[in-house]
């Protein structure tokens, strides 16, 4: 990909790697050389180029965020990163984006791993009643709805049976 800055914005050029084998080459949609003019409607070159490298450095953080609660199981350092995605996002795509969503998910996924049910509700709530038709949170509330419940039945149950037992203070 190239970008060239112009007077009125940049110059997009994306080249793709047409494949060789021909089989492939018949199965597959490409373009040799895609070019687009883009023009900025309200913002300096600068500015553009400053929040590109922000957007960049955002994505990587989540993709990181993404890897450490999926892949590494590390759900401290997930919520971090999502933390630290989650208001760019939200600035640059706006409140309800899929990119916030996303953010959101991490954070929402990581404290749901961590049972820390009732925190992941406080994060997911606000998306819960922006978006009350959207599927995946309405799975994700109903998801961690029903966890909460499993580990608010496991704190009621008594294993001895007693439930007039006395309890020694643990303090």
């Amino acid at each position: 990909m190239e970008l060239t800055p112009t007077k009125e914005g940049f110059h997009v050029v994306i080249k793709d790697h047409i494949p060789e084998d021909k089989e492939v080459l018949e199965s597959v949609c490409f373009t040799e050389k895609m070019e687009a003019d883009l023009k900025p409607l309200y913002e300096p070159a600068d500015d553009l180029k400053k929040r590109g490298k922000e957007l960049f450095s955002a994505d990587l953080i989540m993709a990181e965020g993404s890897d450490l609660l999926w892949n590494k199981k590390d759900y401290k350092a997930a919520i971090e990163r999502g933390m630290k995605v989650l208001p760019i996002y939200q600035r640059i795509y706006g409140e309800w984006s899929l990119e916030s969503i996303n953010a959101m998910t991490i954070i929402t996924f990581s404290l749901v791993y961590q049972e820390r049910f009732d925190e992941a509700l406080e994060v997911l709530l606000p998306y819960r009643k922006a978006l009350p038709d959207h599927a995946l949170i309405k799975e994700a509330e109903e998801l961690i709805l029903g966890k909460k419940r499993e580990q608010d039945d496991l704190f009621r149950y008594d294993p001895d049976g007693k439930d007039d037992a006395e309890l020694d203070p643990l303090g």
